[in-house]
């Protein structure tokens, strides 16, 4: 668990950085344009900064299903996306904000909301009484990240595959209009709500 944990926190911090760089090449090859490309990349970049937190959260979560805890999977989405869901309603009717810094805005409430589920998660952790446990030495550690990585990267390859996907069915629905794109965004958060409900049976 110990080895998992540090080979995700690596790449969440190899990706941060990557992902801030490439934001607005990411948000260009999607047809987005005007206001909507500016609030798309500051949304992003805000929301890379806590790619670490995020994917800390779902490694944790992951050995809590190996171990057969499976419903706390749903109570931490349950409570990440509550939170997600006040604090946006909060940076939109109650800030005055501009678009743009209201989407900021929204962006730091969801790494908000993630931080706190973070650490609900890490609670639940430590409450089950499991432990990460260190490899006696660098040899042992090399060995465990080999074998994490030859399961871990098939898996990565089926979501990096649906993250393309869902890329470029974007840049399709960009070119119809606005309401087109909200409409596939609002569909989008209904299936991670399948997702989830699938990840905690």
């Amino acid at each position: 668990a110990y080895s998992g944990a540090a080979v995700g926190i690596l790449c969440s911090v190899l990706l941060t950085p990557l992902a801030i760089l490439l934001a607005p090449f990411i948000m260009n090859i999607q047809n987005l344009e005007g206001e909507i490309l500016t609030i798309a990349i500051g949304y992003f970049r805000i929301r890379a900064i806590f790619l670490i937190p995020q994917g800390l959260a779902a490694y944790i979560l992951a050995v809590l299903r190996c171990y057969g805890h499976t419903k706390y999977t749903f109570y931490a989405g349950v409570i990440n996306n509550l939170l997600n869901l006040m604090l946006s309603i909060l940076a939109v009717n109650l800030t005055g904000a501009t678009p743009t810094g209201a989407a900021n805005m929204m962006a730091l409430g969801c790494g908000a909301a993630t931080v706190i589920s973070l650490a609900y998660v890490i609670f639940i952790f430590k409450k089950k009484g499991i432990s990460f446990a260190r490899p006696d030495n660098f040899g042992a550690f090399l060995s465990y990240v080999k074998r994490i990585l030859h399961i871990g990267i098939p898996s990565a390859i089926s979501s990096m595959s649906f993250t393309l996907s869902q890329i470029v069915t974007t840049s399709f629905i960009a070119i119809i209009g606005g309401y087109a794109l909200t409409a596939k965004v609002i569909f989008t958060q209904i299936l991670s709500y399948a997702y989830l409900f699938s990840y905690s049976a």
